[in-house]
């Protein structure tokens, strides 16, 4: 990165692969996505369908030197990313109108959407789709995704709550995560899909649903017992608590997948 703080560029000028540039648009974001998806069609073409990547062997000035190189877009990509996260701060917030309607069974009773607060000031609702008894794998991605939640008490010390849902009977909900060994809050979300349904058919837009229909993640604050809903994200996007595939890919065989491929993975259950 350069002293002036432009990620563009190191100290001598040169650019790296993700380079700035402008670009229309609120300048939150100092990189042009056309550009970072062209180098990475570009890079993934090159590499055809190898099992492996090609690896050259070196001298170790070679390999410090080639590292360098790679830190400079580990550095613009760690910018971005930050960008990124600051303008997700920045998105306008929808209100839910009387999220009292909107109803979870829990092993504590029924509880509303304010009450998943548990008095704390954000809200994450990780929606979940539980296997079918004809899922051959178990449902295992599923319970890849599930495995990576992390100790509640992080969260808590930071005003945030977090529950996983589906729209599940209790018991089996309660059975499933027993089983799997999980202890986060897991609710039951039939009465709430009825409750969007109810609302849709008045004409009203539903914003907190996973976008894909099955499984995503939503966010939401609150002052007092008004509720906003002020994020959502599905597929890819639930990739950001994935710790396992930040590991892998730092390692030379990857993730060992292509496309959606999570079910690969082979645990003991």
């Amino acid at each position: 990165m350069a002293e002036n703080g432009n990620p563009g560029e190191d100290d001598d000028g040169d650019r790296c692969a993700f380079h700035a540039r402008e670009h229309p648009g609120p300048q939150v974001v100092p990189y042009c996505l056309e550009d970072v998806v062209a180098t990475w069609n570009s890079y993934n073409a090159s590499q055809g369908r190898q099992e492996r990547p090609q690896r050259d062997i070196v001298s170790p000035e070679e390999f410090k030197a080639a590292r360098a190189q790679l830190l400079q877009d580990e550095k613009a990509v760690t910018y971005l990313s930050q960008a990124v996260v600051a303008a997700r701060r920045r998105l306008p917030m929808v209100k839910v109108d009387d999220p009292v309607r909107f109803c979870f069974d829990t092993l504590h009773g029924e509880q509303s959407l304010l009450d998943l607060f548990d008095g704390r000031k954000q809200l994450i609702i990780y929606h979940v789709m539980l296997a079918t008894e004809d899922d051959s794998h178990g449902g295992i991605a599923h319970a890849f995704c599930m495995d990576h939640i992390p100790p509640l008490q992080y969260l808590h010390s930071r005003d945030t709550s977090f529950v996983a849902v589906a729209p599940a009977p209790l018991q089996k909900i309660s059975d499933h995560a027993t089983r799997l060994g999980w202890r986060f809050p897991f609710h039951s979300s039939t009465k709430t899909h009825q409750a969007w349904k109810h609302a849709e058919a008045k004409g009203e837009t539903i914003t907190w649903k996973p976008g894909n229909g099955c499984f995503g993640v939503s966010v939401f604050i609150r002052e007092e017992d008004q509720v906003f809903h002020t994020y959502e994200t599905s597929d890819r996007g639930v990739e950001a608590i994935l710790s396992t595939y930040l590991l892998l890919d730092m390692t030379p065989l990857g993730r060992q997948e292509e496309g959606d491929d999570m079910d690969r993975f082979r645990l003991p259950r």
